[in-house]
């Protein structure tokens, strides 16, 4: 009996940032899955704490870039 593959959702800030997600999901084998682009990084920021609980259901990975934004990573999620 076969098993159900993961489903993982992704949001991003935009088209390029889909493409990046898209890439990496097939790169380590995640086939069934969704992308929900937000048209920009304040959208997104907006957004993160529903994506938040959302993913207290299901896997949700959300991509943001930098862009001098922060130094690091967790100096931007300290924001």
């Amino acid at each position: 009996m076969g098993s159900t593959p993961l489903h993982v959702q992704a949001a991003v800030e935009g088209i390029v940032d889909e493409a990046v997600v898209r890439r990496l999901f097939a790169e380590v084998g995640i086939v069934s899955f969704s992308v929900f682009p937000a048209n920009g990084k304040r959208r997104l920021q907006q957004r993160l704490d529903g994506y938040n609980r959302a993913a207290e259901q299901s896997p949700w990975v959300v991509l943001v870039d930098l862009n001098h934004s922060a130094a690091c990573a967790a100096e931007l999620c300290r924001h």
